[in-house]
C-alpha cells in the first residue's frame, strides 16, 4: 500500500456524526482562469483509500454509515459542495466489512472531477463511531491481501 501524505485527507478522524474530511485534496488551478488543472479521474482510475483503526460500532441493528467522495471550490469542502460517490454501509455490512485494520478502497467515478478540491464526507446515522485515515491515489497503487488458514499471504 503507497500512501502520499499530501494526498491524505483523514488521519485517525473519529467520526460520531456527519462530517468533512479534514482536509481537501488541491489539484491546482490555472494561473489564468483559475479553473481546476487537471482532472485526475481521466486516465488510470483514482481511489480514496480508508483503513479502519477503530472498528465501526454496530451494538445495535440500526447504526448506518456512508462514506461519499465529494468535491468543491475550496479546501475547507464547504463551497459549491458535489456528491461524486456514494459507499452506503448497512448495519450488518458494516460490522462485517468496517473492522479494525480494514481497507476500504472507493473509487472515483472516471470524468468526474470538475472543482478544484477533493475530499470525503462521513454520513452516520443512530450514533455510528469508526476511527479512519483516508488518502486519495491511483487504484493500482492499492493492494488487496487475503490470509488463507496456511497464512500463506495472497497477493
Amino acid at each position: 500500500m503507497f500512501e502520499d501524505a499530501q494526498t491524505q485527507v483523514w488521519n485517525a478522524a473519529a467520526l460520531s456524526a456527519d462530517a468533512v474530511s479534514t482536509n481537501g485534496y488541491d489539484l491546482g488551478a490555472d494561473a489564468v482562469s483559475g479553473a481546476t488543472r487537471r482532472d485526475p479521474s481521466i486516465g488510470e482510475p483514482l481511489c480514496a483509500v480508508l483503513t479502519v483503526g477503530t472498528a465501526a460500532k454496530v451494538s445495535g441493528t440500526t447504526e448506518t454509515y456512508e462514506f461519499q467522495v465529494i468535491q468543491a471550490d475550496d479546501g475547507a469542502l464547504t463551497t459549491n459542495v458535489e456528491i461524486l460517490a456514494k459507499y452506503p454501509f448497512s448495519n450488518a455490512q458494516a460490522a462485517a466489512l468496517l473492522t479494525a485494520g480494514a481497507i476500504i478502497v472507493l473509487p472515483v467515478p472516471p470524468h468526474s472531477v470538475t472543482r478544484r478540491y477533493i475530499g470525503l464526507q462521513f454520513d452516520g446515522s443512530n450514533t455510528p463511531t469508526i476511527t479512519v485515515t483516508a488518502w486519495f491515489t491511483l487504484q493500482s497503487m492499492t493492494q488487496a491481501t487475503r490470509n488463507y488458514g496456511t497464512l500463506i499471504q495472497v497477493l
